[in-house]
């Protein structure tokens, strides 16, 4: 469940919609024009920059989760929380991605992996991210996608 002033960020990686049309849909009226406008809004006051969970589910992705966590742990914005899912993937997506992480060192105490106790799917392994999240943002990247380095910081 979203707590109050969680903004949740659906957004697919690999779709063309501009994003402030996306907002524009959603929130009619609201005057948020882009995710970025809002980062430089809170960036031009002098305040913290807000923090941002990227949930990121596991199951079956050991082809592609060394780029997916190369990608999420060389982000150029620091106050990142990773909260990764493994949803008893059956191959060895987890020690691929504990493998990647130790090239990160400073990226360890921003990162969670939390397993479900049996297979339970993608909507509940996306779930259970979101309900661990604490950042006032939230980013959902399929294991199998990667991100631009400053992807989150542009965001």
């Amino acid at each position: 469940m979203l707590s109050e002033g969680k903004l949740l960020l659906a957004v697919n990686i690999c779709c063309f919609i501009p994003f402030h049309l996306v907002l524009a849909q959603l929130f009619p009226n609201s005057g948020l024009t882009s995710m970025y406008m809002i980062m430089v809004k809170v960036n031009d006051s002098g305040s913290k920059m807000l923090k941002i969970s990227l949930l990121i589910p596991i199951y079956g992705v050991e082809r592609y989760i060394e780029k997916c966590a190369h990608s999420l742990f060389s982000q150029t914005a620091k106050n990142v929380e990773y909260i990764f899912v493994d949803d008893c993937s059956p191959d060895s997506s987890i020690t691929l991605l504990y493998r990647v992480l130790d090239e990160y060192p400073h990226r360890r105490n921003q990162v969670s992996v939390i397993r479900h106790p049996q297979n339970m799917g993608l909507a509940a392994a996306r779930n259970t991210a979101l309900e661990h999240a604490t950042g006032k943002y939230v980013l959902h990247v399929d294991s199998d996608d990667y991100l631009e380095q400053n992807a989150v910081e542009v965001l």
